[in-house]
């Protein structure tokens, strides 16, 4: 933003991890009756799904980026905790994670 401070997109992203934050210790009744969770009687489903696109929208074109640095060649050493996870193998020198 011109003044310094946070732009929408920050904005955005930062409410939605904050959602997330408040949902995870959120009391959903379909975590004891697993009946229920079709019902959705408290919107707990619906809010964390939003919170979740929300923060993802942001966070996977960074990601996309790094991987696409490190198979490119242009990045060698791990800097951060991205970069390691990234870079975590199973046996048979498969990818961990993938996008």
């Amino acid at each position: 933003m011109a003044d310094g401070g946070a732009g929408v997109e920050e904005r955005e992203h930062v409410d939605g991890l904050f959602a997330i934050l408040s949902c995870l210790y959120g009391f959903a009744i379909a975590d004891f009756l697993p009946w229920l969770e079709v019902l959705d009687l408290d919107g707990h489903k619906k809010k964390i799904t939003n919170a979740i696109k929300n923060v993802r929208r942001y966070q996977d074109p960074e990601i996309k980026k790094r991987i696409e640095m490190w198979e490119k060649g242009l990045k060698s050493e791990e800097d951060d905790i991205l970069d390691l996870l990234i870079n975590l193998k199973k046996s048979g020198n498969e990818p961990l994670l993938s996008i």
